[in-house]
Protein backbone atom coordinates (compact mmCIF):
# COMPACT_ATOMS: atom_id res chain seq x y z
CA UNK A 1 0.00 0.00 0.00
CA UNK A 2 1.25 3.49 -0.72
CA UNK A 3 2.67 5.41 2.19
CA UNK A 4 2.90 9.05 1.30
CA UNK A 5 1.87 10.45 4.67
CA UNK A 6 2.67 9.40 8.20
CA UNK A 7 4.05 10.58 11.51
CA UNK A 8 7.66 10.70 12.56
CA UNK A 9 9.06 8.00 14.83
CA UNK A 10 8.55 10.03 18.02
CA UNK A 11 4.85 10.55 17.33
CA UNK A 12 2.52 9.58 20.20
CA UNK A 13 -0.97 9.89 18.74
CA UNK A 14 -3.52 12.35 17.41
CA UNK A 15 -2.91 13.86 13.99
CA UNK A 16 0.32 12.59 12.36
CA UNK A 17 3.11 14.92 11.31
CA UNK A 18 4.76 14.82 7.89
CA UNK A 19 7.23 11.92 7.57
CA UNK A 20 10.88 11.92 6.57
CA UNK A 21 11.67 10.82 3.02
CA UNK A 22 10.49 7.26 2.54
CA UNK A 23 9.92 5.32 -0.67
CA UNK A 24 6.35 4.17 -1.07
CA UNK A 25 5.66 0.45 -0.77
CA UNK A 26 2.57 -1.53 -1.64
CA UNK A 27 2.11 -4.36 0.84
CA UNK A 28 0.39 -7.58 -0.15
CA UNK A 29 -2.96 -7.69 1.67
CA UNK A 30 -6.17 -9.67 1.50
CA UNK A 31 -9.66 -9.07 2.81
CA UNK A 32 -11.53 -12.07 4.12
CA UNK A 33 -15.28 -11.68 4.48
CA UNK A 34 -18.01 -13.77 6.04
CA UNK A 35 -21.73 -14.12 5.41
CA UNK A 36 -22.25 -11.58 8.20
CA UNK A 37 -19.94 -9.05 6.59
CA UNK A 38 -17.32 -9.17 9.32
CA UNK A 39 -14.52 -8.34 6.92
CA UNK A 40 -11.01 -8.93 8.21
CA UNK A 41 -7.93 -7.40 6.58
CA UNK A 42 -4.72 -9.35 6.87
CA UNK A 43 -1.21 -9.34 5.44
CA UNK A 44 1.52 -11.97 5.30
CA UNK A 45 3.82 -9.59 3.45
CA UNK A 46 7.48 -10.38 4.15
CA UNK A 47 8.57 -6.74 4.18
CA UNK A 48 6.05 -5.56 6.79
CA UNK A 49 7.09 -8.55 8.91
CA UNK A 50 10.77 -7.64 8.83
CA UNK A 51 10.81 -3.82 8.70
CA UNK A 52 9.34 -1.86 11.59
CA UNK A 53 9.12 1.23 9.39
CA UNK A 54 7.16 -0.65 6.71
CA UNK A 55 4.76 -2.14 9.28
CA UNK A 56 4.33 1.27 10.87
CA UNK A 57 3.42 2.87 7.53
CA UNK A 58 1.14 -0.03 6.62
CA UNK A 59 -0.88 0.49 9.81
CA UNK A 60 -1.17 4.23 9.17
CA UNK A 61 -2.40 3.57 5.63
CA UNK A 62 -5.44 1.72 6.95
CA UNK A 63 -6.97 5.02 8.07
CA UNK A 64 -7.44 6.11 4.46
CA UNK A 65 -7.79 2.79 2.64
CA UNK A 66 -10.03 0.56 4.76
CA UNK A 67 -12.48 2.66 6.73
CA UNK A 68 -14.64 0.92 9.35
CA UNK A 69 -18.41 0.83 8.85
CA UNK A 70 -20.98 0.29 11.61
CA UNK A 71 -23.48 -2.44 10.70
CA UNK A 72 -26.82 -2.90 12.51
CA UNK A 73 -28.63 -6.23 12.15
CA UNK A 74 -32.32 -6.82 12.94
CA UNK A 75 -34.06 -10.18 12.94
CA UNK A 76 -37.52 -11.37 13.92
CA UNK A 77 -38.22 -15.06 14.30
CA UNK A 78 -41.42 -16.87 15.26
CA UNK A 79 -42.49 -20.49 15.78
CA UNK A 80 -45.25 -22.07 13.74
CA UNK A 81 -47.07 -25.36 14.33
CA UNK A 82 -47.02 -27.78 11.41
CA UNK A 83 -48.69 -31.15 12.05
CA UNK A 84 -47.71 -31.49 15.69
CA UNK A 85 -44.17 -30.28 15.02
CA UNK A 86 -42.69 -26.88 15.67
CA UNK A 87 -40.69 -25.04 13.08
CA UNK A 88 -38.76 -21.80 13.36
CA UNK A 89 -39.84 -19.15 10.87
CA UNK A 90 -37.86 -16.02 10.11
CA UNK A 91 -40.26 -13.13 9.60
CA UNK A 92 -37.62 -10.53 8.76
CA UNK A 93 -33.88 -10.12 8.84
CA UNK A 94 -31.78 -7.35 7.38
CA UNK A 95 -28.93 -5.05 8.19
CA UNK A 96 -28.32 -1.35 7.78
CA UNK A 97 -24.86 0.15 7.29
CA UNK A 98 -23.91 3.44 8.92
CA UNK A 99 -20.91 4.79 6.96
CA UNK A 100 -18.80 7.63 8.28
CA UNK A 101 -19.49 11.04 6.70
CA UNK A 102 -16.51 13.04 5.42
CA UNK A 103 -16.44 15.50 8.31
CA UNK A 104 -16.10 12.62 10.80
CA UNK A 105 -13.55 10.61 8.80
CA UNK A 106 -11.00 13.35 9.39
CA UNK A 107 -11.75 13.19 13.14
CA UNK A 108 -10.34 9.66 13.41
CA UNK A 109 -7.44 9.38 15.88
CA UNK A 110 -4.81 6.77 16.67
CA UNK A 111 -5.09 5.45 20.20
CA UNK A 112 -3.37 2.92 22.45
CA UNK A 113 -3.95 1.09 25.70
CA UNK A 114 -2.54 2.51 28.90
CA UNK A 115 0.50 0.73 30.36
CA UNK A 116 -1.61 -0.44 33.31
CA UNK A 117 -4.40 -1.71 31.04
CA UNK A 118 -4.40 -5.48 30.30
CA UNK A 119 -3.38 -6.06 26.67
CA UNK A 120 -1.38 -8.40 24.47
CA UNK A 121 2.14 -6.95 24.47
CA UNK A 122 4.12 -9.66 22.70
CA UNK A 123 3.17 -12.67 24.82
CA UNK A 124 0.51 -15.37 24.90
CA UNK A 125 -1.57 -13.67 27.61
CA UNK A 126 -2.74 -10.17 28.37
CA UNK A 127 -0.24 -8.20 30.40
CA UNK A 128 0.26 -4.83 32.04
CA UNK A 129 3.41 -2.82 31.51
CA UNK A 130 5.36 -1.60 34.54
CA UNK A 131 8.59 0.18 33.76
CA UNK A 132 10.74 -2.04 31.55
CA UNK A 133 8.96 -5.34 32.31
CA UNK A 134 5.51 -6.83 32.03
CA UNK A 135 3.34 -8.73 34.47
CA UNK A 136 0.67 -11.25 33.58
CA UNK A 137 -2.76 -10.05 34.61
CA UNK A 138 -4.67 -12.38 36.92
CA UNK A 139 -7.88 -14.00 35.70
CA UNK A 140 -10.17 -12.20 38.16
CA UNK A 141 -8.83 -8.79 37.18
CA UNK A 142 -9.14 -9.68 33.48
CA UNK A 143 -12.77 -10.74 33.88
CA UNK A 144 -13.65 -7.52 35.68
CA UNK A 145 -11.76 -5.45 33.12
CA UNK A 146 -13.49 -7.21 30.19
CA UNK A 147 -16.89 -6.54 31.76
CA UNK A 148 -16.03 -2.86 32.26
CA UNK A 149 -14.78 -2.49 28.67
CA UNK A 150 -17.95 -4.02 27.27
CA UNK A 151 -20.18 -1.75 29.37
CA UNK A 152 -18.26 1.37 28.39
CA UNK A 153 -18.14 0.40 24.72
CA UNK A 154 -21.95 0.12 24.75
CA UNK A 155 -22.14 3.63 26.23
CA UNK A 156 -20.07 5.02 23.36
CA UNK A 157 -16.99 5.83 25.46
CA UNK A 158 -13.82 6.36 23.36
CA UNK A 159 -11.72 3.15 23.41
CA UNK A 160 -8.72 4.88 24.99
CA UNK A 161 -10.89 5.85 27.98
CA UNK A 162 -12.12 2.36 28.90
CA UNK A 163 -9.67 2.34 31.81
CA UNK A 164 -10.66 5.79 33.13
CA UNK A 165 -12.04 6.40 36.60
CA UNK A 166 -15.82 6.03 36.58
CA UNK A 167 -16.24 9.37 38.36
CA UNK A 168 -14.63 11.07 35.35
CA UNK A 169 -17.20 9.48 33.03
CA UNK A 170 -20.41 10.06 34.99
CA UNK A 171 -20.95 13.49 33.43
CA UNK A 172 -21.31 11.75 30.05
CA UNK A 173 -24.58 10.26 31.28
CA UNK A 174 -25.97 13.28 33.08
CA UNK A 175 -25.56 17.03 33.38
CA UNK A 176 -26.22 19.86 30.98
CA UNK A 177 -25.43 19.67 27.28
CA UNK A 178 -22.56 22.11 27.82
CA UNK A 179 -21.04 19.96 30.59
CA UNK A 180 -21.30 16.83 28.47
CA UNK A 181 -19.75 18.54 25.43
CA UNK A 182 -16.86 19.93 27.48
CA UNK A 183 -16.13 16.56 29.08
CA UNK A 184 -16.27 14.76 25.75
CA UNK A 185 -13.89 17.30 24.27
CA UNK A 186 -11.49 16.75 27.19
CA UNK A 187 -11.50 12.98 26.59
CA UNK A 188 -10.07 13.59 23.10
CA UNK A 189 -7.03 15.46 24.42
CA UNK A 190 -4.77 12.42 24.85
CA UNK A 191 -5.78 9.28 22.95
CA UNK A 192 -2.27 7.78 22.98
CA UNK A 193 -1.78 6.30 26.45
CA UNK A 194 1.16 3.93 25.97
CA UNK A 195 4.71 4.87 26.99
CA UNK A 196 5.80 3.42 23.62
CA UNK A 197 4.82 4.94 20.30
CA UNK A 198 3.40 2.96 17.38
CA UNK A 199 6.76 2.79 15.60
CA UNK A 200 8.37 1.23 18.69
CA UNK A 201 5.64 -1.42 18.90
CA UNK A 202 6.12 -2.17 15.18
CA UNK A 203 9.89 -2.49 15.65
CA UNK A 204 9.36 -4.86 18.58
CA UNK A 205 7.08 -7.09 16.53
CA UNK A 206 9.47 -7.26 13.57
CA UNK A 207 12.46 -8.00 15.82
CA UNK A 208 10.75 -11.13 17.17
CA UNK A 209 12.02 -14.16 15.26
CA UNK A 210 9.20 -16.69 15.24
CA UNK A 211 6.66 -18.06 12.79
CA UNK A 212 3.96 -17.82 15.46
CA UNK A 213 3.39 -14.11 15.93
CA UNK A 214 0.63 -11.63 15.19
CA UNK A 215 0.17 -7.85 15.20
CA UNK A 216 -3.50 -6.95 15.59
CA UNK A 217 -4.70 -3.42 14.85
CA UNK A 218 -8.27 -2.40 15.71
CA UNK A 219 -10.47 0.02 13.73
CA UNK A 220 -13.43 1.18 15.78
CA UNK A 221 -16.33 3.61 15.92
CA UNK A 222 -17.62 5.23 19.11
CA UNK A 223 -19.84 8.04 20.33
CA UNK A 224 -23.23 6.31 20.26
CA UNK A 225 -24.97 4.79 23.24
CA UNK A 226 -25.61 1.38 21.70
CA UNK A 227 -27.69 0.18 24.64
CA UNK A 228 -30.05 3.12 24.04
CA UNK A 229 -30.13 2.47 20.29
CA UNK A 230 -30.94 -1.21 20.83
CA UNK A 231 -33.80 -0.20 23.13
CA UNK A 232 -35.17 2.16 20.46
CA UNK A 233 -35.02 -0.56 17.79
CA UNK A 234 -36.68 -3.19 19.98
CA UNK A 235 -39.41 -0.75 20.98
CA UNK A 236 -40.12 0.03 17.33
CA UNK A 237 -40.45 -3.65 16.44
CA UNK A 238 -42.82 -4.32 19.35
CA UNK A 239 -44.81 -1.18 18.55
CA UNK A 240 -45.45 -2.58 15.08
CA UNK A 241 -47.20 -5.54 16.70
CA UNK A 242 -44.45 -8.10 16.36
CA UNK A 243 -44.55 -10.71 19.14
CA UNK A 244 -41.84 -13.16 18.10
CA UNK A 245 -38.20 -13.48 19.09
CA UNK A 246 -36.30 -10.25 18.40
CA UNK A 247 -32.58 -10.12 17.70
CA UNK A 248 -30.67 -6.82 17.49
CA UNK A 249 -26.93 -6.96 16.88
CA UNK A 250 -24.23 -4.58 15.74
CA UNK A 251 -20.61 -4.85 14.71
CA UNK A 252 -17.97 -2.98 12.76
CA UNK A 253 -16.99 -4.01 9.24
CA UNK A 254 -13.23 -3.71 8.52
CA UNK A 255 -12.61 -3.60 12.26
CA UNK A 256 -9.69 -6.01 12.37
CA UNK A 257 -6.32 -5.71 10.66
CA UNK A 258 -3.87 -8.56 11.21
CA UNK A 259 -0.22 -8.85 10.23
CA UNK A 260 1.18 -12.39 10.38
CA UNK A 261 4.40 -14.03 9.13
CA UNK A 262 4.82 -15.08 5.48
CA UNK A 263 4.94 -18.71 4.44
CA UNK A 264 2.47 -21.40 3.46
CA UNK A 265 2.04 -22.81 6.95
CA UNK A 266 1.28 -19.40 8.47
CA UNK A 267 -1.27 -18.67 5.74
CA UNK A 268 -3.04 -21.97 6.33
CA UNK A 269 -3.08 -21.40 10.09
CA UNK A 270 -4.65 -17.98 9.48
CA UNK A 271 -7.89 -19.68 8.44
CA UNK A 272 -8.24 -21.16 11.94
CA UNK A 273 -5.94 -18.76 13.80
CA UNK A 274 -5.57 -18.90 17.54
CA UNK A 275 -3.15 -16.64 19.43
CA UNK A 276 0.41 -17.85 18.89
CA UNK A 277 3.48 -17.46 21.02
CA UNK A 278 3.73 -13.71 20.46
CA UNK A 279 0.71 -11.42 20.06
CA UNK A 280 0.61 -7.61 19.95
CA UNK A 281 -2.78 -5.94 20.34
CA UNK A 282 -2.06 -2.55 21.84
CA UNK A 283 -3.28 0.10 19.42
CA UNK A 284 -5.83 1.10 16.82
CA UNK A 285 -7.65 3.95 15.14
CA UNK A 286 -11.08 5.16 16.28
CA UNK A 287 -13.70 7.33 14.58
CA UNK A 288 -16.54 9.22 16.26
CA UNK A 289 -20.09 8.78 15.00
CA UNK A 290 -20.83 12.18 16.51
CA UNK A 291 -18.50 14.73 18.11
CA UNK A 292 -18.39 18.22 19.60
CA UNK A 293 -15.66 20.32 17.95
CA UNK A 294 -14.44 23.87 18.73
CA UNK A 295 -15.45 26.70 16.42
CA UNK A 296 -13.11 29.63 15.79
CA UNK A 297 -14.46 33.15 15.68
CA UNK A 298 -18.01 34.32 16.25
CA UNK A 299 -21.06 32.14 16.76
CA UNK A 300 -21.71 30.09 13.61
CA UNK A 301 -25.15 29.44 12.24
CA UNK A 302 -26.40 25.93 13.04
CA UNK A 303 -27.03 23.67 10.06
CA UNK A 304 -29.14 20.60 9.47
CA UNK A 305 -26.20 18.36 10.45
CA UNK A 306 -24.82 20.33 13.38
CA UNK A 307 -25.84 22.06 16.59
CA UNK A 308 -24.05 24.97 18.27
CA UNK A 309 -23.53 25.70 21.97
CA UNK A 310 -21.43 28.17 23.95
CA UNK A 311 -18.99 26.72 26.49
CA UNK A 312 -16.44 28.24 28.86
CA UNK A 313 -13.82 27.83 26.13
CA UNK A 314 -15.94 29.33 23.34
CA UNK A 315 -18.40 28.05 20.77
CA UNK A 316 -18.61 24.37 19.88
CA UNK A 317 -20.67 22.59 17.27
CA UNK A 318 -21.78 18.99 17.10
CA UNK A 319 -21.07 17.16 13.87
CA UNK A 320 -22.68 13.88 12.92
CA UNK A 321 -25.95 12.44 14.18
CA UNK A 322 -26.63 11.07 17.65
CA UNK A 323 -28.11 7.56 17.91
CA UNK A 324 -31.55 9.09 18.57
CA UNK A 325 -31.30 11.43 15.58
CA UNK A 326 -30.20 8.56 13.33
CA UNK A 327 -33.12 6.45 14.56
CA UNK A 328 -35.67 9.19 13.83
CA UNK A 329 -34.23 9.64 10.35
CA UNK A 330 -34.32 5.93 9.55
CA UNK A 331 -37.53 5.01 11.40
CA UNK A 332 -39.77 5.17 8.28
CA UNK A 333 -37.43 2.89 6.29
CA UNK A 334 -37.01 0.47 9.19
CA UNK A 335 -40.78 0.37 9.66
CA UNK A 336 -41.28 -0.45 5.98
CA UNK A 337 -38.68 -3.24 6.02
CA UNK A 338 -40.19 -4.84 9.14
CA UNK A 339 -43.84 -4.65 8.05
CA UNK A 340 -42.99 -5.96 4.57
CA UNK A 341 -41.01 -8.81 6.18
CA UNK A 342 -37.87 -7.99 4.27
CA UNK A 343 -35.27 -10.77 4.44
CA UNK A 344 -31.76 -10.62 3.00
CA UNK A 345 -29.66 -13.74 2.33
CA UNK A 346 -27.03 -14.47 4.99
Amino acid sequence: MKSEKGPTSDWKGGEPEGPPAFSSYIADTKKEGTSWGRDTIYSHDAHVNSSGEALYRFLLDQKSQNLPVLRLFLKGEGIEDQSDTYKDRTNFNFWVDVPLPDDLIKEGVYYSFDDLEPAYRGGTTKQIQSGSFTEDSNSKALAEYAKQRDQRRKRGIPPWSYNSNEQDLLVLDCGSQVEIAERLHALHANPWKSSKNLKEWADEYCAKSTSRKEFAFQQEVYGWNFAKLEELLRSLIKRLGYGGIIEVRYWTVNSRVFVRPPGTISKVISKIWSPGSSVWKVAGVAYPLTKWVPVDGSEPAPTESSKVIKTSAGFMKQIGLTEEEWFRKWEPMLTSAITKKFACPL
